[in-house]
């Protein structure tokens, strides 16, 4: 049995942390065809909650170099499991009514984008800091271990669908069990403080709401003027 030190479960920690997260994180494409969500609504959808959060990037990563660090990597990931709750949505569509199935979908893309724009900027640089003289060969190990994530992302929402009748709930269990393994592994291997936002977080946490709201009422209403144009 291989024994990691230290930076060694950190890393590993990452790696599996952000193949998660951009695998369940990136759903959106086979369940917007599965369901049959209009192609003008999910394009709205799409563009407007990832633009919005990731417009706020940066505003991320200066707040996880104040020790936020852990909540950042292991919160981010967690936050992208709310994509499997996907699919019971689509399920109840009927009952809910267009305007409230827009607004799940609206806060369960918004709150996953989130938890990839707080990941990224903390990971990639403690990725990339763990071993001096390592730096890009670090830093590709991780963001492929990305890429493997987006890439299963599909087949593994497609069998969740087809196995289950839509329920990809029941990919919630295998998610927090491997978040589990990346929290218990991840531990911060410290990043100094720098820049005024890190000083002060409630500014910057301020601002990231603000544009956050903006721009999901304005996703709400497009896309509800979309759906009710097309029937």
């Amino acid at each position: 049995m291989v024994k990691l030190s230290p930076r060694g479960k950190t890393f590993a920690g990452l790696v599996l942390g952000h193949a998660l997260l951009d695998c369940y994180g990136s759903f959106w494409p086979i369940f917007k065809y599965l369901a049959g969500i209009d192609v003008g609504v999910a394009g709205v959808l799409a563009t407007a909650t990832s633009t919005v959060a990731m417009l706020l990037q940066p505003v991320f990563g200066h707040l996880g170099h104040a020790g936020r660090a852990r909540l950042f990597v292991v919160g981010g990931t967690a936050l992208t499991l709310l994509m499997t709750l996907l699919g019971p949505l689509a399920l109840g569509r009927d009952a809910l009514g267009p305007g409230v199935f827009v607004g799940l979908m609206i806060v369960i893309l918004s709150l996953t984008r989130i938890g990839q724009a707080t990941f990224h900027p903390v990971a990639g640089v403690q990725a990339g800091a763990l071993v001096r003289g390592r730096r890009s060969t670090l830093l590709a190990v991780f963001v492929a271990a990305g890429w493997l994530g987006v890439g299963l992302s599909q087949p593994v929402y497609s069998w969740a669908h087809f196995a289950t009748g839509g329920h990809s709930e029941v990919l919630l269990l295998p998610g927090l069990l491997l978040l589990a393994l990346t929290a218990v592994w991840y531990r911060p291997m410290g990043i100094a403080s720098a820049g005024a936002l890190a000083r002060n977080p409630a500014l910057g946490a301020t601002g990231a709401l603000a544009w956050l709201a903006i721009g999901n009422v304005l996703a709400l209403v497009l896309a509800i003027g979309l759906h009710q144009h097309r029937d």
